[in-house]
């Protein structure tokens, strides 16, 4: 699965500019997550702030992307995430926020089946279908 990169982030970003979040962002990238750093994680998703948002999305895609190459089985997902997730791709001052929820979204689909019921009960195929509108290339390769 293709997820964002930092350059694609900024490339997003240039409108909005907005400093701290680059931080944040940034830091979420070069960061290495591991399994012990899956209660982290949760926790940014579950957080108020937009910001961690964005910093336990991304680490929760880096474990996810790291569990694929190695044993998925490992991770013991949240499934209360995944509503949250979902919630994230409604948020379209934050295009970056909704494609690391997509991308995330689709990890734990192949991960896991079973979250497909999940996703849907909680409104994301057509969250997800919004997301084609969005004009970056990118990021519809994503969707």
């Amino acid at each position: 699965m293709f997820c964002l990169t930092l350059e694609t982030f900024n490339e997003l970003n240039k409108n909005n500019q907005n400093e701290t979040l680059s931080h944040i962002v940034e830091e979420g990238f070069l960061r290495s997550f591991t399994l012990e750093d899956l209660t982290l994680v949760s926790e940014k998703i579950l957080s108020p702030d937009l910001l961690e948002q964005h910093f336990g999305v991304i680490g929760l895609n880096k474990l996810l992307t790291h569990q694929e190459n190695n044993d998925p089985t490992e991770i013991d997902f949240d499934t209360n995430l995944l509503p949250r997730l979902v919630e994230f791709l409604n948020i379209e001052q934050f295009p970056f926020l909704q494609l690391e929820s997509a991308c995330a979204l689709s990890h734990l689909v192949r991960e896991n089946p079973k979250n497909i019921k999940e996703i849907i009960d909680s409104g994301g195929v057509l969250n997800l279908l919004k997301l084609l509108d969005l004009p970056n290339e990118k990021a519809k390769i994503m969707v």
